[in-house]
């Protein structure tokens, strides 16, 4: 290949350039070898001295896979051209065809940098991918330490609270029984007080250590019938309230989803029992459990024509002892629905509601 034909025609191109000229295969290998950085471009003859233009295209390949390679021949027939090009050449242009050289490296150069852009990226992308692993697993971490601390901490509720707990309910127990008919009135109103408070603290650790344990144990899915567990809660309502003569719970037939069936059990038993509470007051309760379509998604309700709530307060439903009524009105230790939306959200639903003062109110939600 002629290289002053080469450095005027890129002149004439107006292609800045530095030509480093290799005029053997020797010569060739040692460039390379030496160079700091890769070449932007090579153009090599096919017939290189001690050398031809194959075997330098393959030392190119391993020694600056991602720069380009011209090769510059015009003895070469097709075929020759074509496995050149096959074997990795960018380009292959005859001597007699030089009017395209300008053209040919301006888009090599120019693949030849999109590529480059493209490995930045996916370089950049896999560092990114990598932190993001290291910082999961560094969360992960965390949270396992918070878990086995947040075990500790239950276990040191269970056990130091609870113990003190029960030797105030034993002793008050005790001081009824034996000395009751000997009290005052006013000091047995107030033993009364004090053994109820701490039946009430008692009843609440344990719906903390529920709420807690939502969180850490397994979910095992099967088919779950959430009308026949309904039917079910129904009847057990009943069974405690006999004098609740008044009541009509419709229940959908045929609410069969995909879940652990003793958390979804304790969806519906709270979202029922609720419901059975702040509809008490009325003489003609109405309460309602079914399914709707949104889209293609199915939505479950629980409905009530009970207390109500004003909805400026609906986003501290499901907050842990957050409550829309007083507990003269109602019982209760806010619990419920914050353990009502924690197993919702572990199977991958969630849940809402909408109420008015007085006229009752319908809480929805969803399974996956």
């Amino acid at each position: 290949m002629d290289a002053e034909l080469v450095r005027a025609k890129l002149a004439s191109e107006e292609i800045s350039c530095t030509i480093t000229v290799a005029p053997d295969g020797k010569q060739f290998a040692r460039v390379l070898e030496e160079s700091a950085d890769c070449f932007d471009l090579i153009l090599a003859d096919m017939s290189i001295p001690g050398y031809d233009g194959v075997a330098a295209l393959k030392l190119a390949l391993e020694q600056c896979p991602d720069t380009p390679f011209i090769v510059i021949s015009g003895t070469v027939g097709e075929e020759r051209a074509v496995e050149t090009l096959r074997k990795g050449a960018t380009d292959f242009i005859l001597k007699g065809n030089m009017g395209r050289l300008g053209s040919a490296i301006r888009r090599a150069l120019k693949e030849a940098e999109e590529h480059c852009n493209r490995q930045r990226a996916e370089e950049s992308l896999r560092r990114l991918n990598a932190e993001l692993e290291q910082r999961v697993q560094e969360r992960t971490a965390q949270l396992e330490a918070t878990n086995q601390e947040l075990q500790a901490f239950n276990f040191s509720v269970s056990h130091d609270l609870r113990a003190p707990l029960t030797i105030i309910d034993g002793f008050s127990k005790a001081i009824l029984e034996d000395f009751g008919t000997d009290l005052p009135s006013e000091a047995l109103d107030y033993l009364q007080r004090i053994q109820k408070a701490g039946q009430r603290m008692t009843r609440l650790i344990d719906a903390l250590l529920n709420l807690s344990r939502l969180g850490r144990e397994p979910i095992t899915p099967e088919q779950t019938d959430l009308s026949a567990i309904a039917g079910t809660i129904e009847q057990e309502l009943r069974y405690i309230h006999p004098d609740r003569t008044g009541v009509t719970i419709r229940i959908t037939d045929g609410i069969t989803v995909r879940g652990d069936r003793r958390l979804l059990r304790s969806v519906v038993e709270n979202l029922l029992s609720n419901a059975w509470k702040y509809t008490a007051r009325r003489e003609q309760a109405e309460i309602e459990f079914g399914v709707m379509k949104q889209g293609e998604k199915p939505v479950y309700f629980v409905r009530d024509n009970g207390a109500g709530f004003d909805m400026r307060y609906a986003g501290q439903l499901f907050t842990p002892f957050q409550r829309m009524h007083r507990s003269e009105e109602f019982e209760g230790n806010g619990i419920g629905l914050a353990t009502v939306q924690r197993i919702v959200h572990r199977h991958g639903g969630r849940i809402w509601a909408e109420a008015e003062e007085g006229k009752g109110a319908t809480f929805f939600f969803t399974l996956g």
